[in-house]
């Protein structure tokens, strides 16, 4: 029993530097990221629009 013990009280967490690594590289990531999205994001809505403006276009002639 006391062998299963000492297993289960091992030191298996992570330091408070390696927490500080991990958050600044998500955080890279995301600067990263998030502008490269919002720029797809608003080039799909100019293709909508020239999409729709055509489709009217078409309706009217």
């Amino acid at each position: 029993m006391r062998k299963k013990v000492k297993v289960l009280v091992g030191d298996y967490g992570l330091t408070m530097v390696e927490l500080l690594a991990i958050l600044a590289i998500l955080g890279i990531i995301t600067a990263i990221a998030v502008p490269f999205v919002l720029g797809h994001v608003e080039n799909t809505y100019e293709e909508v629009c020239d999409v729709n403006r055509e489709r009217c276009m078409k309706q009217i002639l």
